[in-house]
């Protein structure tokens, strides 16, 4: 097989079928600032040439097959009102919960190009897709519907309102969900290919499936329907523990599900491997930032032969990777990947 291009390569795994080799995201947000000695300052953040200065450099780096804009979670609860507090060494996280106190939805406002990051991501995403886009995938993380909803509302609110008041609750999510699509359409006009929806309190760790299923996958398939129509590709990310609703992320439209994708890779290849490309999932935390390379590359190879054979699936960090991360560690990933051509053996 001819070499792909990083772009065709994505491509073709998203389309469930064997590209040239195995391709692979390290998932460098706010670990690419380290290459460029940046914190991550309010001002950094706010800083597009900053933010893609850093993701241009550790690509040149460390290669890969997609680059990704902005830091994830929390853009669009920031535009409707929230108040995040910036860490230097990790992405911003929510300080003060704009519906917790007060639940009128009537100040929210919209989503729009001058609140918040969004200018941010959006102009970050042109400079990347004018460097890379003709050849590696540039992409985007976006909020869920459900978790920006419990992020404005607060975690204790949203679960009485779900119970005691579901009228209101119902409003809220669909207040959500029309933002974020308002949201997505913006990073879409300043070239976005990727979009992935970041989920992580549809984790079966903090909510039964049968929550998921009322109060999470409607609004998901509405934002992921939008997308496709503007002919991208959409992306599901939840955390940790998932299986439970595995069956049903298919469904949500989504073309990939990236993930810790807990309890097993296996599992879950197993399951749906067939009906969604599979992104992931080397930890983050206990392989990537505290193991050694050896422990990295022997994680990267159960991942490939668990979930490579047949296509459908690039290797990746199950999520965001830290900012301490070791050069050999994602080095050792990255070269693995590269090292796997198809047809495995």
């Amino acid at each position: 097989m001819s070499t792909m291009s990083s772009l065709e390569r994505i491509a073709t795994a998203i389309q469930l079928k064997e590209p040239d080799r195995v391709p692979v995201i390290p998932v460098l947000m706010i670990r690419a600032l380290k290459e460029i000695d940046a914190p991550a300052t309010r001002e950094v953040l706010h800083d597009p040439d900053t933010m893609a200065q850093a993701k241009l450099t550790s690509f040149k780096k460390f290669g890969g097959d997609a680059l990704i804009a902005g830091t994830g979670l929390n853009v669009e609860a920031e535009a409707l009102g929230c108040t995040l507090e910036y860490l230097e060494e990790e992405i911003p996280v929510m300080e003060d919960r704009i519906l917790e106190q007060n639940p009128d939805l009537d100040q929210l406002g919209n989503v729009d190009i001058n609140k918040g990051r969004v200018s941010a991501v959006a102009k970050e995403i042109e400079i990347l897709n004018r460097e890379h886009g003709s050849t590696a995938v540039v992409g985007v993380c976006i909020s869920g519907p459900f978790t920006t909803a419990l992020e404005l509302r607060g975690l204790a609110g949203a679960m009485d309102d779900m119970k005691s008041n579901p009228d209101y609750f119902k409003a809220l999510m669909e207040k959500s969900t029309n933002e974020i699509i308002r949201y997505s359409d913006i990073l879409i006009d300043h070239g976005a290919l990727a979009i992935n929806m970041l989920e992580p309190l549809c984790s079966c760790d903090v909510i039964p499936p049968e929550m998921y299923l009322e109060w999470a996958l409607p609004y998901q398939q509405k934002i992921f329907n939008h997308i496709k129509s503007k002919e991208r590709v959409p992306i599901i990310h939840v955390c940790t523990f998932s299986q439970p609703i595995w069956n049903k992320l298919p469904e949500t439209g989504a073309f990939a599900f990236h993930g810790d994708i807990l309890p097993s890779l296996f599992d879950c290849k197993s399951s749906i491997g067939d009906k969604i490309c599979l992104i992931g999932n080397v930890n983050p935390i206990d392989v990537l930032l505290y193991g050694t390379p050896e422990d990295v590359k022997d994680a990267s190879v159960r991942c490939i032969k668990t979930a490579g054979p047949k296509g459908g699936f690039v290797l990746a960090a199950g999520c965001d990777t830290g900012y301490d991360v070791p050069d050999e560690n994602l080095h050792a990933m990255i070269e693995t990947a590269n090292r796997h051509s198809y047809p495995l053996n």
